[in-house]
């Protein structure tokens, strides 16, 4: 079931919006240089990913090209979860070898720590608030994608 905003009672997109912000920040130059990329000024963009600026929104186009341009998918990923959807990286892994089977399994358990770690930090005090349950959705949600990747990639290696 996808949380929904009780003031709007619509699908709550708290994790696309920090998934814009962390996004827009990580890139080399940040909102200037991605400005110039999608011909928007550094303060347009800035304003658009700024959730306290309801009139401003980035666009669906600009969202895509913004992932192009970082290669970082986390908005994709964050998306998907607001609809209660996941998505798997489809890469070619036919030439997958047993370190990246490994290394893939590892980051996949990791997360499941990053989750564990998460979920025993908001039941601490015996009370979940809605912050920690976006802390845990994200979390998990990375895992289901890093499963998915390891499935791929130990199917990738199917000899029939």
């Amino acid at each position: 079931m996808n949380p929904i905003n009780p003031t709007t009672g619509l699908a709550d997109t708290t994790l696309v919006e920090q998934a814009m912000k962390a996004t827009v920040r990580s890139y080399k130059g940040g909102a200037h240089a991605l400005g110039i990329h999608l011909n928007k000024s550094p303060g347009v963009l800035s304003n658009e990913i700024n959730p306290s600026q309801p009139h401003h929104k980035l666009g669906l186009l600009d969202a895509v090209a913004i992932m192009h341009l970082s290669q970082d998918f986390q908005i994709l990923k964050a998306i998907a979860a607001c609809v209660n959807h996941s998505i798997v990286h489809l890469g070619d892994f036919a030439a997958t070898c047993d370190t990246e089977l490994l290394d893939i399994y590892a980051q996949w358990h990791a997360e499941i720590g990053d989750v564990s770690r998460e979920v025993s930090a908001a039941l601490a005090d015996g009370r979940i608030t809605r912050d920690e349950f976006h802390r845990i959705r994200k979390e998990g949600m990375e895992q289901i994608h890093f499963f998915f990747e390891f499935l791929a990639r130990v199917e990738a290696l199917i000899d029939e």
